[in-house]
């Protein structure tokens, strides 16, 4: 098993480790700072940043992860380093992010696929179900 400051080190340089490698990180930690990240207000930008960055290790220079934002350690999906999710997509659960995904999509499965697009019918039920809350 490898040392915990070598997977810390993949971890931060985007180098493949398995779950159980990393078991060593706090779940009650992680879960601690999803939960602050999707109460932080949107006017803290550098603050979202700096939680993005101790919950996934790294992130690319204008990151844009909308609240509530859900993540199981190498669960939920896998995005591998280099691959660039557009704007307004929305990966399933269990995918395997390999290429680069447009924006405005619905894409999954592994190795994850573009299923189809967002429509303005998908954008106007989020916005009645949001004024049901």
């Amino acid at each position: 098993m490898p040392h915990r400051d070598e997977v810390l080190a993949r971890i931060r340089t985007g180098l493949i480790y398995t779950e159980s490698e990393a078991a060593f990180q706090s779940p009650q930690r992680r879960t601690d700072l999803i939960f602050e990240h999707n109460h932080t207000p949107p006017r803290e930008a550098e603050r979202r940043a700096a939680l993005l960055t101790a919950i996934l290790g790294s992130i690319g220079e204008r990151p844009v992860l909308l609240p509530p934002f859900h993540a199981g350690f190498g669960s939920n999906a896998v995005v591998l380093p280099g691959v660039r999710i557009g704007y307004g997509s929305v990966i399933g659960a269990g995918s395997v992010v390999s290429r680069d995904i447009p924006p405005m999509v619905v894409a999954v499965g592994t190795p994850c696929r573009v299923l189809r697009p967002i429509t303005e019918a998908d954008l106007s039920t989020r916005t009645s179900l949001e004024a049901l809350d």
